[in-house]
C-alpha cells in the first residue's frame, strides 16, 4: 500500500472513530413527568382572562398561606412592582451549564390543574415523603426545583435502579429558606429565580422583591446503572415544595418527544425569570446549554451532602409524555455517519474512502521515459 494511501486510509478511520465517540457520547435532556404526584398550586395565574389564585395552605410560607405569581398577573396587579413574575408558561431557559426545566405552572393550563407537591412543617398537616418514576435510562445529572419556606428545608434523595443496583440516597441539609434572597454557601444549590415576589390569598404583593425558586443537582450511579425511580423525605420542620424534575440521560428516552435544546438566550437572566443563577458566583453562568454541572456546583462553604448505598423503593415506571432533548444534535444510539453528529466527521470519512475506492480503481500510468529506456533495452 503506497504512502499516501495509507495517510488518508488512517485519517478516514480517525474520523470514522471521532464519529462513533461523538454519537455514543451524546446526552438528553429529559423533563421528567411528575404529575401523577403533584397535588397542590403555588402559583396564582392569569387563566382565561380570569385571575386563578394559589391553592389555600399550597403555597410556600406562611404555612402554605402565601406564593407565587406569573408575569401576567403581576402586569394586571402590581404593574409597578419591583420583583419579576414567574415566567408565563413556566419555562426557564438552559443557562450555562444548566438546562432547560419547564415547570407545571402555565396561565395556559386549566385553572385547576396541579403544579406543585408541598411536603408541609409537620407530618400532623401532611405526609413528609413521595416518590415518583423516572424513564428508565443512564443518566449522568438529576436535578430536583425546589422551594423551602419557613426555613431551610432538610431531606434526603433516594435513587432506585433497575436489576438489583443498590440504591443510593443523598442528604440536603438546610437548603436556604427561599423567602431571604439569594444565599451563598450552605449545600450545593442554584436558583433558577432570584427576585420575584410573595403574594397572599387575596391576590396581594406583600413582598415584591428577593424570593427564589431553587435547584439541587443529584449525581446517579454511573452506567450501567439505569435510574427507575425518586424517592424525596423531608427530614425537619420547614415547607419543602417541589416543582419539577430534570435529568441528562445518555441513553434515548422510550416515549419522549425530541425537541432542539434551548441556547438559553433571550431568558433575560434568572432576574427576568430566565437562566438559572449558580450560588457559587452570584451570576448568570456562561457555556452550552444542555450540559451538566459538577455535583458541587452551587457549594462556597461546607458540603452536606452526599451518596451512600442504602435500601430504597422502587418506583419504576414508564417514560410516557417524557421531553427530551439530544444535547449533541445526535438523534439516537451507535455510530452515525450523518453530519447530525456535528463534527463533520462522518462526511469527511465517507469522502475520503470515495477516494480510495477510485483511485483503486485508476488504470496505472506509465511515464514515456520509462518506455523509452526499456525499448534501449
Amino acid at each position: 500500500m503506497k504512502k499516501n494511501t495509507r495517510v488518508v486510509l488512517a485519517a478516514s478511520t480517525a474520523a470514522l472513530i471521532l464519529a462513533c465517540a461523538s454519537n455514543a457520547n451524546a446526552q438528553y435532556v429529559v423533563q421528567i413527568p411528575v404529575d401523577s404526584i403533584l397535588d397542590g398550586r403555588a402559583v396564582t395565574t392569569l387563566t382565561g382572562g380570569t385571575v386563578v389564585t394559589f391553592g389555600n395552605k399550597q403555597g410556600i410560607y406562611s404555612g402554605g398561606q402565601t406564593g407565587y405569581a406569573t408575569a401576567a398577573v403581576q402586569m394586571m396587579l402590581a404593574p409597578t412592582s419591583k420583583g419579576v413574575g414567574l415566567p408565563d408558561d413556566g419555562l426557564f431557559p438552559a443557562t450555562g451549564n444548566l438546562p432547560p426545566f419547564q415547570l407545571h405552572f402555565s396561565n395556559a393550563a386549566p385553572a385547576a390543574s396541579p403544579q406543585t407537591r408541598q411536603l408541609p412543617a409537620s407530618a400532623a398537616a401532611g405526609a413528609q415523603t413521595f416518590q415518583f418514576p423516572v424513564p428508565p435510562a443512564t443518566y449522568t445529572a438529576l436535578y430536583l426545583i425546589l422551594a423551602s419556606g419557613d426555613g431551610s428545608a432538610s431531606f434526603t434523595v433516594t435513587l432506585s435502579y433497575a436489576g438489583g443496583v443498590p440504591s443510593t440516597t443523598t442528604t440536603i441539609t438546610n437548603l436556604p429558606d427561599s423567602g431571604v434572597g439569594v444565599v451563598m454557601g450552605g449545600p450545593p444549590h442554584f436558583y433558577v429565580v432570584t427576585n420575584t415576589g410573595k403574594w397572599d390569598t387575596m391576590n396581594k404583593d406583600l413582598e415584591p422583591t428577593n424570593h427564589t425558586i431553587e435547584g439541587v443537582e443529584i449525581a446517579p450511579s454511573p452506567a450501567p446503572a439505569v435510574l427507575t425511580g425518586v424517592t424525596i423525605t423531608k427530614t425537619n420542620g420547614a415547607i419543602l415544595v417541589f416543582w419539577g424534575a430534570t435529568g441528562i440521560a445518555t441513553t434515548p428516552v422510550d416515549g419522549g418527544v425530541e425537541a432542539p435544546v434551548d441556547s438559553g438566550v433571550g431568558g433575560g437572566g434568572p432576574e427576568a425569570g430566565g437562566g438559572p443563577l449558580d450560588a457559587s458566583t452570584d451570576s448568570a453562568s456562561g457555556g452550552a446549554g444542555g450540559a451538566t454541572t459538577s455535583p458541587d456546583a452551587g457549594a462556597t462553604s461546607s458540603d452536606s451532602s452526599g451518596a451512600s448505598s442504602s435500601s430504597g423503593s422502587d418506583a419504576s415506571g414508564s417514560g410516557s409524555n417524557t421531553m427530551t432533548s439530544p444535547s449533541s444534535g445526535s438523534s439516537g444510539g451507535g455510530c452515525s455517519l450523518a453530519p447530525t453528529v456535528g463534527t463533520g466527521a462522518g462526511w469527511a470519512s465517507l469522502a475520503a474512502l470515495a477516494w480510495l475506492a477510485r483511485a483503486g480503481r485508476r488504470p496505472k500510468r506509465k511515464h514515456a521515459a520509462t518506455n523509452a529506456q526499456r525499448s534501449a533495452r
